[in-house]
């Protein structure tokens, strides 16, 4: 049976989001980067910007 995956926040779960970003620039990968919330109030939202502009894109 597989495993029961489980949400979580950008940055909570166990990601290496440095190879992530260094497995990118090894392929010269330079297109988008998505997140798919599924709702979530002002500030949640803003929070999901943050932390992808900060683990996925690496600025910050």
């Amino acid at each position: 049976m597989a495993p029961t995956l489980k949400e979580c926040n950008l940055g909570d779960g166990d990601v290496d989001w440095a190879a992530v970003r260094q497995a990118f620039a090894d392929i010269g990968y330079s297109g988008s980067a998505v997140t798919e919330p599924e709702g979530g109030d002002e500030a949640y939202l803003r929070d999901v910007v943050k932390r992808s502009e900060l683990l996925v894109l690496g600025r910050g």
